[in-house]
């Protein structure tokens, strides 16, 4: 994606600088990257979360969850829900920084043992 802006900003900047480049000379974004301000945004991360054990205490789990993804981000909002057969899945809502990126996220899946933990959808953080 950022390589298709630069390639179009290149472009641009090539049909408006025609007149004052001279001959065979290449106006690059380079000197205009400071006007992009290349800032990433927030994402919403929703996760999904399975009790290892169905006689688990839900609230315990979800306060686990809870501080062990509180250093990727913050917690948005934490949701119990019946799934099927008595079973009872919990979804959490993650806000996070764009750059991060959710694979040191679901690395770190692997280190939590009271639930299956898993990314069920990520999307981009509205502006406000």
């Amino acid at each position: 994606m950022i390589q298709w802006c630069l390639t179009a900003l290149t472009a641009v900047l090539r049909f408006q600088g025609a007149e004052s480049a001279g001959e065979g000379e290449l106006i690059t974004p380079v000197k205009y990257a400071g006007l992009w301000d290349l800032n990433m945004g927030k994402v919403v991360i929703k996760i999904k979360a399975l009790p290892k054990d169905t006689s688990s205490n839900l609230d315990d789990v979800s306060e686990k969850i809870k501080s062990f993804l509180s250093k990727y981000g913050s917690i948005y909002k934490v949701e119990v829900q019946p799934l099927a057969f008595g079973l009872t899945v919990i979804m959490i809502t993650l806000l996070a920084d764009e750059e991060q990126g959710t694979s040191n996220i679901e690395e770190a899946f692997a280190s939590f043992t009271d639930a299956s933990l898993s990314i069920s959808e990520v999307s981009r953080a509205p502006d406000f």
